[in-house]
C-alpha cells in the first residue's frame, strides 16, 4: 500500500516520513545529551539524512515533510534541542544536488532569462558590494548562503514534477494539520496559560486587544497568523472554484487566524491577497463581470463579518499604528534609547526598531550607491552575529533591540536587508525575480478554467502576494 500511486499511498509515505522525523532526531538528541561539540548537531544531521534519502525515491513527499518539519522546528527544538534548527541549512544543498542532476537533461525547459538573470545579478551584486566594503569573508559568505537558501529551495521544487494525486493529497494533509493547529488555537483562546503549560510550549502572553494573541503549536503568533492565512487562501480558492459549503466554512474559520494572532501584516496580507484574486478573476474575461462579482459576494460578506467581529482589535491596532508609525515624532528616533540601558532586549520589537531599520537601510544604500553596504551589514542574521559597525555609524546601536549586547530585533523585518546590503540595483534585481514568479503564476492560473490545478495555481498566486506583504 505504501507504494500505491494514489492519494492514500502518498499520505502513507508522508506519514512514514513524519514518524521518522519525529522520532529519529529525538533519539539523536538523547544520544548527544548536553554535548558542546559537533555531536550536538546530531538531531539535525539525522533529520537531514532522512529527508535526503527519501527524496531519492519520494520527491514530492520528501519536500512536503521537509516543509512541515521546518514550519514547526522552533517548537520541536524544545524536545530535540536548539541545534535541530540547522536542519534546513544541512538539507537544502543535498536536495539541490539531487534535483540539479535529474533536471540537467531538461534544463532548457526550466530556463527563464529574466528570472535566472535576476538571481545571478543580486548574487553578484552581493559579492561585489561585500568586497568593495571590506566585509570579512566569513561574514558575507555565510550571509550569501542564507540569502539564497530559500531561492535554492524554490528551484528544487521547480525541478520536481508532481502528479495531480500528489497535489491533491498534499493539500489535504496541510489542511488536516491546519485544522489541528486552528482547533488548538481556539482552546488557547479560552485559557492560554493552561494550554501552554499543559503542552510544555514556550510561554507567550501578549495582548493587542481584549484577548491574548494566539500562537497554538508555534513559538510565536506571527507563524500562527501566517499559516492560518495561507490555508484560508487555498480554502477560498477551493470555494470559488467549487462553490461547496464545506469550503466556505473552512475558509471562514481559517480567516479568523490572523485576527486571533493579532498580526497587522497577516491581516493585511489576507485581505490584499483576496483582492488580488478578485482582480485575477475579473481579468480572465471568461464570465461577465457581474457573474464574477456574484461569485465573490460570499467572500466579501464573510470577511466583512469577521472585520466587524474584531472591531475592538482593529481599532487598537489602528491607534497603535497611527501613534507609532504615522504621527511625526511619535516613534523614538534613531539614536534615542526607548528603554533603560539595563532593560533586557527581548519580546516584541518596539516600533522604533522597524523605523530605524528602514530609514537606515535607505541611508546605507544612498551612501554606498549603487551596490549597498555589503552582505552581513544591515538587517540580516550575520549583521547580528558579527555585529555590523554600520549600526553605530548610522546611530541606531543605542535603540532597544539593536544594541550590540543583544541585537535580537535586527532581523525583525526583511526589506531593509535587501535595500541596505544590496543597494537600489540589488533591490530592483530581487523585485524582477519576484515579479517573474508572479507573472508565471498569473499565466498558470489563467491556463485552467476549473478543477484541482485551477485551485492550486490561484492559491499559489495569492500565497505569493501574501509572502510579499509578510
Amino acid at each position: 500500500m505504501i507504494r500505491e500511486q494514489s492519494e492514500r499511498g502518498f499520505a502513507m509515505r508522508v506519514g512514514v516520513l513524519a514518524i521518522l522525523l519525529l522520532t529519529l532526531p529525538a533519539v539523536g538528541h538523547l544520544v548527544a545529551g548536553d554535548a558542546q561539540s559537533n555531536l550536538r548537531l546530531l538531531p539535525a544531521v539525522v533529520a537531514a539524512v532522512t529527508v535526503v534519502v527519501a527524496f531519492l525515491w519520494w520527491r514530492v513527499e520528501a519536500l512536503l515533510a521537509f516543509s512541515l518539519f521546518v514550519l514547526f522546528y522552533n517548537t520541536l527544538a524544545l524536545y530535540m534541542g536548539g541545534p535541530v534548527r540547522r536542519f534546513d541549512e544541512m538539507t537544502i544543498p543535498a536536495l539541490a544536488l539531487v534535483a540539479v542532476w535529474s533536471a540537467l537533461p531538461r534544463i532548457r525547459e526550466w530556463w527563464s532569462w529574466p528570472r535566472e538573470g535576476a538571481v545571478a545579478a543580486f548574487v553578484l551584486i552581493g559579492i561585489i558590494s561585500s568586497l568593495r566594503n571590506d566585509v570579512p569573508f566569513g561574514t558575507w559568505s555565510i550571509q550569501l548562503v542564507l540569502l539564497v537558501k530559500a531561492i535554492v529551495l524554490f528551484y528544487v521544487a521547480l525541478w520536481t514534477s508532481a502528479r495531480a494525486f500528489q497535489v491533491a493529497a498534499g493539500m489535504k494533509i496541510v489542511l488536516g494539520i491546519g485544522l489541528l493547529v486552528l482547533g488548538l488555537g481556539f482552546v488557547e483562546v479560552v485559557n492560554p496559560i493552561w494550554f501552554q503549560q499543559t503542552l510544555h510550549l514556550q510561554p507567550y502572553f501578549h495582548a493587542r486587544g481584549p484577548l491574548y494573541s494566539v500562537k497554538s503549536l508555534f513559538f510565536h503568533p506571527v507563524l500562527f497568523s501566517w499559516f492560518t492565512a495561507l490555508v484560508a487562501i487555498f480554502a477560498w480558492a477551493w470555494y470559488l472554484d467549487s462553490r461547496r459549503r464545506l469550503a466556505l466554512v473552512l475558509a471562514a474559520l481559517f480567516s479568523l487566524g490572523p485576527f486571533l494572532g493579532q498580526r497587522r501584516r497577516a491581516i493585511a496580507a489576507l485581505l490584499l491577497s483576496l483582492a488580488t484574486g478578485l482582480v485575477e478573476a475579473l481579468a480572465r474575461d471568461i464570465q461577465p463581470w457581474r457573474s464574477v462579482i456574484r461569485r465573490w459576494m460570499p467572500v466579501g460578506a464573510t470577511m466583512a463579518m469577521i472585520l466587524v467581529l474584531f472591531i475592538p482589535l482593529l481599532l487598537n491596532l489602528g491607534e497603535a499604528t497611527y501613534a507609532n508609525y504615522i504621527v511625526p515624532g511619535s516613534s523614538v528616533a534613531p539614536g534615542e534609547t526607548p528603554a533603560p540601558p539595563d532593560a533586557p532586549d527581548e519580546g516584541e520589537a518596539p516600533p522604533q526598531v522597524r523605523v530605524a531599520l528602514y530609514d537606515g537601510s535607505v541611508a546605507v544604500a544612498r551612501d554606498n550607491f549603487p551596490l549597498g553596504g555589503g552582505l552581513g551589514r544591515w538587517g540580516s542574521w550575520m549583521s547580528r552575529v558579527d555585529y555590523s559597525p554600520l549600526y553605530c555609524e548610522y546611530k541606531v546601536c543605542d535603540i532597544h533591540g539593536l544594541r550590540q549586547k543583544n541585537p535580537v530585533n535586527v532581523t525583525d523585518t526583511f526589506w531593509p536587508q535587501i535595500i541596505g546590503e544590496l543597494g537600489f540595483i540589488g533591490l530592483v534585481a530581487y523585485l524582477v525575480f519576484l515579479g517573474s514568479l508572479a507573472l508565471a503564476l498569473w499565466r498558470a492560473a489563467a491556463r485552467y478554467r476549473g478543477g484541482l490545478l485551477r485551485v492550486f495555481t490561484v492559491g499559489a498566486l495569492l500565497a505569493l502576494v501574501q509572502a510579499l506583504i509578510e
